[in-house]
């Protein structure tokens, strides 16, 4: 048995297994493979993003700077 990341032809077998599907970006799929290419397990690392709350100087609540903010985010998420 190998233990290894997955090919796109073995991930569709993985999913197939419990219907799950699995996030083609920012992921990797690491099975168990036996000695007939069957995947026999399977575990999945993914990469996921979390936004934490805005804050802005009470100074400058109701300008633009939240919307600068979080368009400046959305720069950066593209670059990932």
């Amino acid at each position: 048995m190998e233990i290894r990341a997955l090919t796109a032809e073995e991930i569709a077998q993985a999913e197939a297994i419990d219907g799950v599907q699995f996030p083609p970006e920012n992921s990797i799929v690491i099975g168990a493979v036996d000695h007939t290419g069957r995947v026999v397990g399977r575990i999945v690392l993914m990469s996921m993003v979390h936004l934490e709350g805005t804050w802005v100087d009470p100074a400058l609540r109701g300008s633009s700077v939240a919307i600068r903010l979080v368009a400046g985010a959305e720069q950066a998420l593209i670059k990932l």
